[in-house]
This record gives structure tokens, C-alpha cells and sequence, in this order.
């Protein structure tokens, strides 16, 4: 669900290139990432919901309002391993559930997902009306729908067999 393996969504700053220097270098001490709105959510009353947790906590059951450079770095060296390693991964069945307008990964992350995977079925869904958080906001009851759909067929062996991206 909403696979980062590039950061290229339509919130990700231009100046993005330059994260490395904050994380391989001592530049990163003086940096931090600070969430800020829209938090991953297009749904306006979930969003108003982060928001207030955020204002009386740093942590709000959704996700922290601060990322240190540690963990950005961590996520950047895990990115790496799995792009690197994806043609290692065999799977039989994969659904891969994504939104159209993430902030954070654009929908050519399931391309680099589906290219890079050996598996038998591949299944994507795009989803319209969330951004990132897909489990949340506004789709939610479909990507339960999917899943529990996919979860079904795997279980009962209807998975189609050749590559599917839909």
C-alpha cells in the first residue's frame, strides 16, 4: 500500500537532491523534517483530526510531526536495498494499492514495483480520492474492499495466472 521506492510525489520539495548532504554528512545534526499539511490525507476531517493531535502531542496516532535525519536515512538506505534487491523477491500473487494523487510517490512507483517483482499475478489498484495515507482517508473502504477481495482469491486459487497491471 502506497509503495515509496522513489520519492517524486507533488509535495516532495525540488530541493530534494540535496537530502543527502543531511544524511551522509554532519549538516543532517542541524536539520529535521517537519510534517506539515496535508499530512498524507486529502479526507478534511481526518486531516483536522492529525492536526489537533499534533498541536498537544509530538506523535499523533497517524504518523510523528517531526522525522529526524536518522530515520530519513534509514528509509533512503532501505530504498535502496529493495530497488536493488526487487528481482530477488518471489512471490506468487501481489496487490499493489496506490493513489493518484499521493503526495509523497507518484504512481510510477507501482511500475518500478511490477517491473522489478517476480511473481505470477500482479495486481494494482489506483485509487481517486485519497493521497498518501490510503488507509485512512477518503478510499478506504475500497482498499478494504480490494484487499480482502484479494486475500479471497488467493485463498480459493482463482489468482489469475499470468502478470496482471490493471
Amino acid at each position: 500500500m502506497s509503495t515509496t521506492l522513489r520519492f517524486d510525489g507533488w509535495a516532495i520539495p525540488r530541493t530534494q537532491f540535496l537530502l543527502p548532504l543531511a544524511f551522509y554528512t554532519p549538516l543532517g545534526r542541524l536539520w529535521q523534517y517537519r510534517e506539515r499539511p496535508p499530512y498524507g490525507v486529502k479526507n478534511e476531517r481526518v486531516r483536522a483530526w492529525i492536526e489537533r493531535e499534533l498541536r498537544h502531542r509530538k506523535v499523533s496516532r497517524a504518523g510523528s510531526s517531526v522525522i529526524g535525519v536518522g530515520h530519513l536515512r534509514e528509509h533512503d538506505r532501505l530504498i535502496r536495498h529493495v530497488r536493488r534487491n526487487l528481482g530477488s523477491v518471489q512471490c506468487p500473487n501481489v496487490l499493489a494499492l496506490h493513489a493518484q494523487q499521493d503526495e509523497v510517490a507518484s504512481v510510477a512507483n507501482l511500475g518500478i514495483l511490477a517491473r522489478g517483482l517476480r511473481c505470477r499475478a500482479f495486481r494494482a489498484v489506483v485509487v481517486a480520492n485519497s493521497y498518501h495515507m490510503i488507509t485512512i482517508d477518503n478510499d478506504r473502504q475500497q482498499v478494504v474492499s480490494e484487499t480482502v477481495s484479494f486475500v479471497d482469491a488467493v485463498a480459493h486459487g482463482t489468482m489469475p495466472e499470468h502478470p496482471l497491471y490493471a
